[in-house]
């Protein structure tokens, strides 16, 4: 159901509003875009990428994702899919047959019904600034113990895509990072997205800033890209721009780079996670399934020290919303604002 060009002036002169209050309080900073699948209707960009540089955000700039990723990762698996490589039923240790957890299927890993855990742990800590493959994160959590029976409830687990994207290289005989490139970014024009390494300097790349600190306290404000792997992941930690992220919603939308019928089941709730009278979360196939009052909206964010990101797809409505922050919270407070605006349009 398509919305009036009325209601979609007024979504965008509200939204504007709601962006300058949100920057003049200090509460944001990055960039944001509202769209269809035709046009950007709005985009705009605040704050710094780097303070210390005097470099401004923009349009252009390139934000960390941090668990955006697990999107492409599950479209990555869904080509394999379609292509007959693999199946969401196969075990995992059809492709790592070393994997000592003999009953996880791609579905769990997918749907976050694993068992399995987090890689943010001391190990990661030390050894964060070397982890460039997808291989050298297993050791950091393959041995620790099954949080639960793999398929008896949802606990989210970013140690679940690493696998994910072992099996995506092991099907298709390429790096995760060749594949994504190959058939999502260069397919879509997606042309500022990628798994940087962010050992190398770029101006392009926005700086996190953060309060917070990973053993807990809360300091002075600083750049927080060190605290960060060197490289993204099939989990997060890769880079792009509300435009890209645009273009990647549109194919969605437009089932460009798989069937109706299986962007369908990327879409569709696998795990409930929460539910009330007025709403409803889950969790489909890399992507978060929710309804608002009756709104379905499709997507995924993105959170670390300095990063808050959101991805909204109004897939009834046809819009597109994309928040991108380098601070704490800010694509957050942005988000949760149009999202009551954006499901009581008309």
């Amino acid at each position: 159901m398509k919305t009036s060009t009325e209601s979609k002036q007024t979504i965008i002169a509200a939204l504007g509003n709601i962006v300058e209050n949100l920057v003049s309080k200090n509460r944001f900073s990055g960039a944001v875009l509202f769209g269809d699948r035709e046009k950007i209707l709005y985009k705009q960009a605040c704050g710094f990428a780097n303070k210390e540089k005097g470099n401004l955000n923009s349009i252009d700039t390139r934000f960390n994702l941090a668990s955006m990723n697990k999107m492409f990762t599950s479209m990555a698996i869904a080509i394999l899919v379609e292509q007959g490589k693999i199946s969401f039923d196969d075990l995992v240790t059809r492709y790592i047959p070393e994997f000592p957890h003999q009953n996880i299927t791609i579905h769990q890993l997918l749907s976050h019904s694993s068992g399995l855990g987090d890689f943010f742990n001391e190990k990661y800590l030390k050894k964060r600034e070397y982890l460039k493959s997808v291989a050298d994160y297993l050791n950091l959590f393959i041995e620790d113990r099954l949080l639960f029976e793999p398929g008896t409830r949802f606990q989210y687990s970013n140690g679940g895509y690493i696998i994910l994207g072992i099996i995506i290289e092991k099907a298709s005989n390429i790096s995760y990072f060749e594949f994504v490139q190959r058939h999502i970014f260069s397919p879509l024009g997606m042309k500022n997205t990628d798994n940087y390494e962010i050992d190398t300097e770029d101006s392009s790349l926005a700086i996190g800033y953060t309060n917070f600190q990973f053993d807990g306290s809360f300091q002075e404000k600083k750049t927080d890209n060190s605290s960060m792997c060197t490289k993204g992941s099939p989990a997060g930690g890769g880079y792009a721009t509300v435009e890209d992220l645009w273009c990647f919603s549109k194919a969605l939308l437009g089932n460009v780079l798989v069937s109706k019928e299986m962007t369908d089941k990327l879409f569709t709730e696998q795990e409930a996670i929460y539910s009330d009278e007025n709403s409803t979360l889950g969790y489909g196939y890399g992507f978060f399934v929710e309804s608002i009052s009756g709104c379905k909206i499709i997507g995924h964010d993105g959170g670390f020290p300095g990063v808050s990101n959101r991805l909204d797809i109004y897939p009834d409505k046809e819009f597109i919303f994309v928040a991108l922050a380098n601070d704490d919270g800010g694509g957050a407070a942005l988000t949760r604002e149009v999202r009551n605006l954006i499901a009581g349009a008309g």
